[in-house]
């Protein structure tokens, strides 16, 4: 695949941290030699359509996501030479659920990864489930033996997201699913079952 190029002027600016941040990953250069890419923002509700002639790549969008999906499309080869790619979806939210409370928690820099590949699939809403894996002031039990994101993490994590047009969404629970702290003779006080707290 060629590179993509775009130009910072040209661009919409709802769009430039979006490909800066991708451009550190994949063949997206602002300005130079490859396929010149343009955005173009109308109206309407999850729309992407994708033109492509030579070196020449339209991209029209309704939202930033749209847009980044736009961009999925042409580095995977879906946008074909000469034929207008067009898809649509009657979703305003996107989004999936990543597992952080099973086994270890992945790395921030693993949570990355996988905040630009969805990004480049249109997805716009990313949650982290954390049962007990965060920093808790005085609660070293938290993530025992398995991990826990820091404040300062979980920051990183959200700041890099909203470079992505992604809201990063943090899930704890609060009564049940349980089991991991509850399983410390700490917390066998605030216990109801073993998964349950009082």
């Amino acid at each position: 695949m060629k590179k993509i190029c775009w130009s910072n002027s040209a661009t919409p600016t709802e769009l430039r941290s979006l490909l800066k941040t991708l451009s550190n990953h994949y063949p997206i250069r602002n300005n130079g030699r490859g396929v010149n890419v343009s955005f173009r923002k109308i109206k309407g509700e999850g729309i992407c359509e994708i033109k492509r002639s030579g070196n020449s790549v339209n991209i029209r969008y309704s939202t930033p996501a749209q847009a980044a999906r736009g961009v999925g499309a042409v580095l995977s080869g879906v946008a074909g030479e000469g034929k207008i790619y067009r898809e649509s979806t009657p979703f305003k939210t996107l989004g999936i659920m990543l597992d952080c409370s099973r086994n270890a928690v992945i790395t921030v820099e693993h949570a990355k990864e996988w905040l630009r590949e969805l990004s480049l699939l249109g997805y716009n809403m990313v949650m982290l489930y954390t049962e007990d894996t965060y920093e808790l002031a005085g609660e070293p039990y938290f993530g025992y033996k398995r991990g826990r994101y820091t404040a300062k993490e979980l920051k990183e994590m959200d700041d890099y997201a909203a470079k992505l047009n992604i809201e990063l969404v943090p899930c704890i629970q609060t009564l049940g699913h349980m089991e991991q702290i509850l399983k410390h003779g700490e917390y066998w006080k605030v216990r109801d079952t073993s998964s349950v707290l009082l």
